[in-house]
């Protein structure tokens, strides 16, 4: 197996994953919130989850988890893309990787705090928060691309100064 192929299945794996870690996220946010913070034992925890998120009543839970998916799926394209273009130059690939690992850190970074912060917030319009998550969400994944361009340059500085 050649390194192009290794490096195939690597982004595919990170692609993937990314979609799957954004569909879990908010479910896993919100079964340690009511396992840890709030002491309720794993099947009440799984039920609230359930109804918040399928009752007919309070069914926007859906939507908020739709539009939060729909975030990673996006930030799953632009890893993808950023990773597999063609420039083969060994620079433009650690720029292109670090703008990649800045996106995709800086974007579940600011997901996770968000939605541990609506879950253990005792205010009533604190669920009013997941309809900013995905918006804030590229705004964090744009700060994250563009400091990893940062990053990977001054990686390249430093290691150009150290041949010299």
């Amino acid at each position: 197996m050649d390194v192009q192929s290794k490096r195939l299945r690597l982004v595919n794996l990170v692609f993937v994953g990314t979609i799957l870690l954004g569909m879990g996220l908010p479910l896993f946010a919100m079964l340690g919130v009511d396992t840890i913070l709030n002491h309720t034992n794993l099947f009440t925890a799984m039920h609230n989850v359930i109804t918040f998120f399928f009752d007919e009543l309070t069914g926007m839970g859906f939507l908020f988890w739709l539009f939060h998916s729909i975030l990673f799926l996006l930030l799953a394209f632009l890893i993808r893309s950023r990773l597999l273009d063609k420039a083969n130059a060994e620079s433009g690939y650690l720029i292109r990787l670090s703008q990649a690992i800045g996106s995709w850190t800086l974007t579940v970074g600011f997901s996770l705090s968000m939605n541990i912060g609506i879950l253990i917030s005792d205010s009533s319009t604190a669920v009013l928060g997941f309809i900013f998550i995905p918006s804030y969400g590229l705004v964090f994944m744009i700060i994250g691309y563009n400091g990893g361009w940062v990053v990977g340059k001054l990686i390249l500085y430093v290691k150009g100064r150290q041949k010299s």
